[in-house]
């Protein structure tokens, strides 16, 4: 037990000190296991990228004269592919390695500082050439861009070194090593505070890396045969069971025939090792498994024992030795940098099977004798029996040798390539891309195979759209040991470059490699979507499911067989959601919902209420949320549209969350004039057409005809036939049927069922009514022709007699009785409505709509009692709940307590806001309540939604007049022109001189 741990002889303030280093010993290789699970994804990583499939969804279906119109919208789901990121520099990364091993070399140097002259000379001459090589010259220290800092430092620490070989033999170890320490935070910190650059400690750390790279290969070298000498421990120690009673080399060349076998298996790489599935221990893992057999048989090898001793100095060497170069490996792997790695592997593969070979072939023929003699051989090892150690050791130089040349010095060619990627890093970070560029490229010049410089520079060409170039690279990526990263990347550049088959081609090949990736089998079914492929797409997005750690695949398989209306399936993919899905998951889980007219529980995430910067994912999840609950009032979720849409991070969002938040105010009845008002304002910046759709219809859905007209005219570039036939239904509607005579003959030869309809009919009411004009037409279309033509009461009852219809006899009636409340005919408007037979087939909406009337008559005909009673009981259209509480204001108003009216006028108008009597109504109102400068308010309000109505136009610039804003009453005038007879216009011009100035 004492032998095992031997440091707990030592004093105390030396064994606190070796196990402290021993812990950073340990956590070294920690790190190269960590660096070689992450360093790639760290590094290089991974993001997504993909599209919205833009389902279509009706939101509404509203009447405009018995056509049916369709209000459509989007609704997004998400497909994702995976992007491998571009290389990212992780300066902390270099930050830790230099400390580390600025850290390992306080130790060094203090050892050095106790050897004799000619191993200190050595000594130093590594740590002087550590120095220079941080390039110090380009750090600009102090403004001085020479090597005149290195020299310094060079003076300081060999004059510190030396004072304590030569003069101060008596200073103790601690004492050495606290000075050497100051001296290295001294120079770190003129480093980091001293230059003139930025990140110049990025630079000494990256610059330095060849010193500890040969420091590294020498620690290879000093524990190169450290598991062959333990296993002459094990194989002659007196009572260790691997010592039979016979000769128990046998055991020893057995089990050093087994390691040295996997080392050249390791070198030749056979085929049947892959096919078999055998696994091979790699020269890094056995380097790792000797550094550990290395901290007791370090101090057993006569080089050391004859030099210096061992406790604690050589075990502290020995420490320092390997974090130094477990740091270096770890380094390689943090960084991707698998030129190092190679160099590295290459390194303790060629020093393992050279050194193995030369010692197993001492071992046998120098202790034959010996083991048979039942000696402790592992006493002797360094003693010659039949053979000299060095003979053995010179051999192992031999075949080392032999594999450095046997491959062009490729690991020497590797090494180099390290360096550049290291240096190239530098200027990656910093963004000076023509030296990066520089640099990666040298790095090609001495390893064309090395994936670390041919994906930097793919990505690098990539970014400039330099096809040609980033082709080349990413394809020699592939060359040595391609990674899915590269894979990806080439897959993600022809699908860039709109070549779908090589894409797939590219990611079958990794799947050869990489059979169970899920990065590859993603990308692979989304590819396949593309090709409307289902079963090949599910197919390998279930594949990946089953190997990923999050559910982008899942959440595509949602979209894409959501998007293809299979709600089955989609079914079947939610029962094995994940416990926290994602926000991609769980936007296209909402949509899935919303396209079957579902409405979802899943709440909206807090993260989304708190973050100011919305993603793709985020984005979604928030849009389809909003779809889903547009029948739902929601303060709270306007709010953090209108909030995150003013967010400059957001911008590319603005302009649908403003849309989103828009369908939410108007869907969900919470105030559709100030819907109208924002998407008004988000057509004038954005004329995405889905946007002026929505306005226009909107628009002819509320009555305001040539405001719908004049928005589908700004998109008649459309060639959608069925928004053709709206513009021509709202042009119809205010009386301009000129402008789309054309075009509705056309309509009427169109193949498009719903489409030709509309054009028959319209084309039908173009022509004077007359019996046999519309002998042809239906009932339905009969009514629908003479809505647009106003009759006399004895044409009225001749087409009334021609209606075969009951319920379409009883839809005319209405029609009727809607022109003549129009003309405030209210007497013959009751006279008709009395005569309604309102037992008759007529559809409820027909019925709800008579009900409106005859609510319009009572109030034309002030019966103000009557009014209130019907508003009780009477049944409205959805659309018109709104006129229930503007009845009310209008009852309140004329009775004893008009003051209460005003809520109800205000509710109303968050409903029927559109409509021109209400306002004008409100307006007046006001007008008797707070008085005309309050009720011009309203007035302007009021022209923001409706444009074209001459009745509110007047009342405002009437009273613009009164208030003797004549600027305001003159421009209004103008605007009106066009609609006015001279009579008017003589009559307003008049009022001009009625009335004092005001502005």
């Amino acid at each position: 037990m004492n032998d095992l741990f031997f440091w707990l002889q030592w004093k105390s303030s030396y064994r606190t000190f070796y196990v402290a280093l021993l812990v950073l010993f340990f956590a070294s290789m920690i790190a190269v296991f960590v660096a070689y699970t992450y360093g790639d994804l760290y590094t290089i990583g991974w993001d997504t990228t993909g599209e919205w499939k833009n389902v279509t969804l009706s939101l509404d279906v509203f009447q405009v004269n018995q056509f049916n119109i369709s209000h459509e919208s989007p609704q997004f789901l998400l497909l994702k592919r995976y992007v491998a990121g571009d290389v990212t520099v992780h300066p902390w990364i270099s930050y830790t390695f230099i400390g580390i091993v600025l850290l390992a070399f306080v130790c060094i140097l203090t050892v050095v500082s106790y050897v004799d002259l000619w191993l200190y000379i050595a000594g130093m001459a590594i740590f002087i050439f550590f120095i220079i090589s941080m390039q110090t010259e380009q750090l600009g220290i102090f403004g001085l861009y020479n090597r005149a800092p290195a020299v310094l430092a060079i003076i300081l620490f060999s004059g510190l070194t030396y004072y304590f070989n030569s003069f101060g033999k008596q200073i103790n170890m601690f004492m050495r090593m606290l000075a050497l320490a100051a001296l290295t935070l001294l120079f770190a910190a003129l480093i980091v505070f001293g230059s003139s650059i930025e990140v110049p400690l990025l630079y000494a750390a990256n610059y330095a890396i060849v010193i500890p790279i040969l420091i590294c290969v020498i620690f290879m070298l000093i524990v190169s045969y450290d598991f062959l000498q333990f296993l002459v421990i094990v194989t002659s120690y007196g009572k260790s069971k691997f010592k039979g009673s016979g000769n128990s080399i046998w055991n020893f060349i057995i089990i050093g025939t087994l390691y040295l076998t996997n080392l050249f298996l390791v070198f030749l790489q056979p085929d049947f090792i892959k096919d078999m599935g055998i696994v091979l221990i790699q020269p890094l893992v056995v380097l790792i498994i000797s550094s550990i057999l290395g901290i007791w048989l370090f101090g057993m090898k006569e080089e050391v024992s004859s030099v210096l001793p061992f406790k604690p100095l050589g075990a502290i060497l020995y420490l320092a030795l390997g974090i130094i170069s477990f740091s270096v490996i770890a380094l390689g792997y943090a960084t991707a940098n698998d030129a190092l790695i190679t160099a590295l592997e290459k390194s303790a593969l060629y020093i393992q099977i050279g050194m193995g070979l030369g010692i197993f072939i001492y071992v046998i023929t120098n202790f034959w004798n010996k083991y048979k003699e039942q000696v402790e051989v592992y006493k002797h090892f360094y003693i010659a029996y039949q053979v000299p150690f060095f003979v053995g050791r010179g051999l192992g130089w031999a075949v080392i040798m032999y594999f450095v040349f046997a491959s062009n010095r490729f690991v020497v060619n590797s090494g180099k390539a390290a360096y550049y990627n290291n240096v190239g890093d530098i200027y990656l970070y910093t963004g000076q891309d023509v030296l990066a560029e520089s640099f990666f490229k040298e790095s090609y010049s001495h390893e064309f195979q090395n994936q670390r410089c041919n994906y930097t520079l793919g990505s690098f060409y990539e970014l400039r759209d330099d096809k040609a170039n980033a082709f080349k690279y990413y394809e020699n990526s592939l060359t040595k040991k391609p990674s899915v990263a590269a894979f990806v990347s080439l897959s993600n550049f022809y699908i860039t470059n709109k070549q779908l088959f090589p894409a797939i081609f590219m990611l079958q090949d990794g799947l050869k490699s990489y059979p169970h990736d899920p990065y590859l089998l993603n990308n692979l079914g989304y590819l396949y979507t593309q090709f409307n492929s289902s079963d090949s797409a599910a197919y390998f997005f279930n594949k990946a499911a089953l190997h990923a750690d999050d559910d982008v695949a899942m959440a595509n398989m949602l979209s894409y067989f959501g998007a293809a209306g299979k709600f089955e399936e989609c079914a079947a993919i939610m029962k094995n959601e994940k416990s926290s899905p994602s926000l991609m998951y769980l936007a296209n889980k909402i949509g899935i919902a919303t396209l079957q007219s579902k409405p979802s529980e899943i709440a909206l995430p807090k993260s989304i209420l708190t973050d100011s910067a919305l993603t793709a994912d985020s984005y979604t999840l928030l849009y389809n949320y909003t779809i889903n609950k547009l029948s739902v009032k929601d303060s709270v979720l306007e709010k953090t549209l209108q909030q995150l849409s003013e967010k400059p991070q957001n911008e590319f969002y603005k302009s649908n969350l403003l849309f989103a938040k828009a369908l939410h105010l108007y869907y969900s009845n919470t105030n559709i004039p100030e819907a109208l008002i924002l998407l008004q304002d988000l057509v004038s910046v954005d004329k995405t057409p889905l946007y002026t759709i929505t306005l226009a219809d909107w628009q002819l859905k509320a009555g305001l005809y040539q405001e719908a007209y004049e928005r589908y005219n700004t998109i008649i570039i459309n060639s959608d036939q069925h928004i053709v036939a709206k513009k021509c239904i709202a042009a119809m509607e205010y009386g301009n049927s000129g402008s789309v005579r054309d075009i509705i003959v056309e309509l009427a030869k169109s193949q498009t069922p719903e489409v030709a309809h509309i054009g028959g009919t319209l084309k039908a009411a173009l022509v004077k009514p007359s019996v046999a004009a519309y002998d042809t037409l239906s009932p339905q279309q009969k009514v629908q022709c003479l809505h647009y033509h106003t009759l006399s009461a004895p044409e009225y009852i001749v087409f009334k007699n021609t209606i075969t219809d009951q319920a379409q006899s009883v839809q005319l009636d209405i029609e009727q009785i809607q022109k003549l409340t129009s003309r405030h005919d209210y007497i013959n408007a009751m006279t008709l409505w009395n005569s309604l037979n309102k037992t008759a087939e007529a559809s409820a909406n027909t019925i709800a709509q008579g009900n409106l009337q005859y609510l319009n008559i009572l109030a034309g005909l002030h019966q103000w009692d009557s009014l209130d009673i019907q508003l009780k009981s009477t049944t409205l259209l959805d659309k018109d709940l709104g006129y229930i509480d503007y009845f009310h204001a209008r009852v309140l108003q004329e009775g004893r307590d008009s003051l209460a009216a005003k809520p109800y006028y205000e509710r109303a108008l968050t409903r029927i806001g559109y409509v021109p009597q209400v306002q004008i109504d409100y307006a007046n109102y006001i007008t008797e309540t707070e008085g005309e400068i309050a009720a011009v308010e309203k007035l302007v309000a009021a022209k923001q939604i409706i444009a074209y109505s001459k009745p509110l136009n007047m009342l405002y610039l009437e009273t613009c007049l009164r208030l003797g804003l004549f600027k305001s009453a003159e421009s209004e005038l103008n605007a009106m022109l066009p609609t006015l007879t001279a009579a008017e216009i003589a009559s307003i011009k008049q009022q001009f001189y009625s009335y004092p100035v005001a502005e």
